[in-house]
């Protein structure tokens, strides 16, 4: 991850003042089940925005920062500990060396952990929600209601267990605003609906079918 478009020759990976942070297997191995509990905690998004922003409202675990960077904070042991060395906490610098008053330290300088703030935030080895999302984002989209799906199928021989058969097969299914039983308005609340909707929810069409190839896989 590189807090830089493109990272400068004399840069060393991991280094707290240096522009390109690594994640070995087990950092990212642990930074996505923390981002898998941000999901089940605030989920589901409502849009792009709900996902990435904090929530607004009274002060608590939702309205410190967005998902991802609560996931960074989260995390056990800490990615930004090598970075935190740099820095101090928040809470051991003055007010008149911050130039803000007492209380704004505490109740607004605090991680997605509730933790004071460190002051390397912000630094280059610090990894950060921006960071997660430059990277990824050639390959976010907000929600769609248009789905890819493919599925396997083979046959195997009782006795011996050999594989004598194989398909593979692509559909495009596309979610529609109304309900499967359509004699229920589709604005209604889902609360009101009845029970074969309550059960099914909104009616899927498939718009397009076909078999593939081994070598389309």
């Amino acid at each position: 991850f590189s807090r830089f478009w493109s990272a400068s020759g004399l840069t060393s990976a991991n280094q707290p003042w240096s522009g390109l942070r690594v994640l070995n297997d087990a950092e990212l191995e642990e930074l996505a089940g923390r981002i898998v509990e941000q999901v089940k905690l605030r989920g589901p998004f409502l849009s792009m925005a709900d996902f990435l922003n904090r929530r607004l409202g009274n002060a608590g675990p939702l309205t410190r920062c967005g998902a991802l960077q609560a996931a960074i904070d989260g995390t056990s042991p800490d990615i930004n500990l090598a970075a935190k060395g740099v820095g101090t906490a928040v809470n051991a610098v003055t007010p008149q060396e911050l130039g803000r008053t007492p209380d704004l330290i505490s109740s607004n300088m605090q991680d997605g952990t509730g933790q004071t703030w460190n002051t390397a935030l912000g630094i280059p080895g610090y990894l950060m929600q921006q960071d997660l999302v430059q990277a990824c984002s050639p390959g976010m989209s907000a929600r769609s209601d248009t789905f890819l799906v493919r599925t396997y199928g083979e046959v195997r021989n009782p006795r011996s267990g050999a594989i004598e058969g194989r398909a593979w097969c692509e559909s495009v299914i596309q979610r529609l605003p109304v309900w499967v039983d359509e004699s229920q308005n589709p604005e209604i609340n889902p609360g009101s609906a009845n029970a074969v909707n309550a059960a099914l929810g909104r009616k899927f069409r498939v718009v397009s079918f076909r078999w593939l190839n081994d070598n389309e896989i």
